[in-house]
């Protein structure tokens, strides 16, 4: 039997996921890398891109973030752009107001805040992964200065629905909630706004 890296086991993917998780606690998303990662968990470099698609795939799935935006934002983003804050706005609520999923995103959020390399992780990792599919499908003028107000707005609506559970917005329909943050959304989406 050939010496050198494992090609694949049962338990490999756990392995390469544990090994990514503490790389990214302690050098944070941009300061690691997937060859690390791999020399971490024994592996070769290709299964990270086999199993996981990339960084920002293993990063999800290190962070155990329990769904993987980056389809649905593909779907809500190829529609019409006057379309697009609106859709923006209903994938959070349609992610967020699923009760299990809910549950499992404010497990995710109360374990990454509460620590300095969490909150980064989330800053740089996380919502950089979101941002830059959006910003990869969205032309727009200035992404540095507008995708970051696209996330107060998100952030902003699931911080008053779901965390502090803040009325009316709380109990508001869907529809309702869209219809109010869709068109400020579209404005930072096209430049009109900040």
């Amino acid at each position: 039997m050939a010496a050198g890296r494992r090609v694949g086991a049962p338990d490999t993917k756990a392995q390469i996921v544990s090994a990514a998780r503490s790389e990214f606690a302690s050098k944070g998303y941009d300061g690691t890398s997937m060859r690390a990662v791999a020399r971490a968990a024994g592996v070769d470099p290709a299964l990270i891109h086999h199993y996981f698609q990339g960084k920002e795939g293993l990063f999800l799935a290190a962070l155990e973030v329990p769904f993987d935006p980056r389809p649905e934002l593909a779907r809500v983003l190829i529609g019409p752009r006057e379309e697009m804050g609106a859709n923006l706005i209903g994938l959070v609520l349609w992610l967020w107001d699923d009760p299990e999923r809910q549950e499992l995103f404010l497990t995710l959020m109360r374990s990454s805040f509460t620590t300095a390399e969490g909150t980064q992780l989330i800053r740089d990792g996380l919502l950089r992964t979101v941002m830059s599919e959006v910003a990869a499908r969205v032309p727009m003028d200035d992404p540095t200065r507008q995708l970051p107000l696209i996330a107060t707005q998100t952030g902003g609506i699931i911080l008053a629905r779901y965390i502090l559970r803040l009325e009316p917005i709380a109990s508001m329909p869907a529809a309702e909630l869209i219809a109010i943050y869709g068109p400020i959304v579209q404005g930072f989406l096209d430049g009109d706004r900040g």
